[in-house]
């Protein structure tokens, strides 16, 4: 499965999945569209899955997952 977004580009792709603190003052980078992912990409990982990002350009994102056949 492919999710096409073509909202506000996230700066540094490669730090999403790290664990952070939404409420901390002045988190560097941190935003609700990263809180999101980093919690599908728990839950994805809790269902046996994949979950990877692919930059869709000048903005937006693509996120692909892919799951076990026996979901």
């Amino acid at each position: 499965m492919i999710i096409r977004d073509e909202g506000e580009r996230i700066a540094d792709p490669s730090t999403v999945f790290e664990s952070m603190d939404a409420m901390e003052p002045g988190a560097a980078g941190t935003n609700l569209n990263e809180l999101g992912l980093s919690i599908a990409r728990r839950l994805v990982d809790a269902l046996g899955g994949r979950m990877r990002l692919e930059s869709a350009g000048e903005c937006g994102l693509s996120v692909c997952l892919d799951f076990p056949a026996s979901l």
